[in-house]
């Protein structure tokens, strides 16, 4: 409540910015208003140059003490929002072997060529000339069998995420175009070249 505690009230007006961004776009836009991705930071910049101002307004023995609850409070906040990755941490310890086998794979694609694939392993490949995005709206799909791609380049290579099913059905379609199959990882990736 830091940036909030002044009897300047024209300091008050560095908060519109943070209730127009983060409360009325926030609104619509769910991930404006969550802390954990960027889109709070510019405007929390703001709440923080507030406090500190705000505590430099204060007489010295307040401001220790409240200096010292504010600290208390962020680190309290931190831990409980670091700690809830612990669990991927662990996730990564305990399959870093395959995780390793899958960058492997994704390395036998040269760095300029062009590749199509999911939203999941589009941060492996970023090096690359061009990289297409593979979705569910990409896939035309007739009962349970994948007819075609739509929207999508023919490029030199394609990922396949064997843990998606709509994916995993798309590699006859891949076949039936050239294309052959020239990495894998089981269970997890297929990589796939033109031919």
């Amino acid at each position: 409540f830091l940036p909030f505690v002044t009897k300047k009230t024209h300091r008050l007006f560095l908060l519109i910015p943070f209730v127009v961004f983060n409360l009325v776009f926030g609104s619509a836009y769910v991930y404006a208003s969550q802390i954990q991705y960027h889109y709070a930071f510019g405007t929390a910049t703001l709440l923080i140059y507030l406090a500190y101002i705000n505590l430099w307004d204060m007489k010295p023995d307040k401001r220790s003490l409240v200096s010292l609850a504010a600290f208390s409070v962020s680190l309290i906040t931190a831990v409980c929002m670091l700690s809830g990755n612990l669990s991927t941490w662990e996730k990564y310890r305990k399959n870093k072997t395959v995780y390793t086998k899958i960058e492997e794979c994704l390395d036998t694609i040269p760095g300029g060529s062009s590749v199509t694939c999911d939203d999941y392993y589009l941060p492996h490949i970023a090096a690359r000339k061009e990289i297409y995005a593979l979705g569910d709206e990409n896939f035309v799909m007739s009962g349970s069998i994948v007819v075609s791609l739509k929207d999508v380049s023919d490029t030199e290579y394609y990922v396949i995420n064997l843990r998606e099913d709509k994916e995993v059905r798309a590699i006859e379609l891949l076949k039936s175009k050239g294309y052959s199959e020239t990495a894998r990882v089981e269970d997890y990736i297929v990589v796939f070249r033109k031919t």
